[in-house]
């Protein structure tokens, strides 16, 4: 989980969280009711995809998670499933990134809530448009001028 929970961190992730998710136990951890129920349904399909049921995604619903987020979950946990065998076949060692970070030895994008950690050091700054050194990228932002939402898992709006 290691490598996870370093980029769950450059998301701005709570040291409490990523460390009870380190540790396996999202029991635990401090989560409000739609990312825990969302990551027992990634724990379910990770171990036991055949047993998930139409009643497992209504109650990713009922919490505020629409069809396209449940989708997308399914896919980026199925995706690093294959990664995680591929990693296993060949014998791929955890690259301890925490590590790396706190010694330096890892550059931190700039702007990144680990660009801020002790012992953080930034990469160089590369402007998004190449033109102006301060602008900064909004993720969420469309890719085109189209105006068109952004794709993405992104948490459920409170009701």
């Amino acid at each position: 989980m290691g490598s996870h929970g370093f980029f769950l961190q450059l998301q701005g992730g709570e040291d409490r969280v990523i460390a009870a998710l380190s540790r396996g136990d999202v029991a635990s951890a401090p989560l409000d009711d739609a990312e825990r129920a969302l990551l027992e349904y990634v724990e379910l399909i990770t171990r036991h995809a055949y047993r998930s049921t139409a009643e497992d995604v209504e109650r990713l619903r009922s919490v505020g998670w629409t069809d396209e987020q449940i989708a997308e979950a399914v896919y980026i946990t199925a995706l690093f499933a294959f990664f995680n065998r591929v990693a296993d076949a060949f014998g791929l060692e955890d690259p301890n990134y925490f590590e790396l970070a706190r010694t330096g030895k890892l550059p931190v994008l700039p702007g990144t809530p680990g660009s801020r950690r002790p012992g953080a050091r930034s990469s160089p700054e590369v402007p998004a448009s190449g033109k102006n050194p301060s602008e900064k990228v909004d993720p969420c932002a469309p890719d085109d001028a189209s105006g068109s939402e952004p794709t993405g898992l992104s948490r459920p709006e409170k009701s």
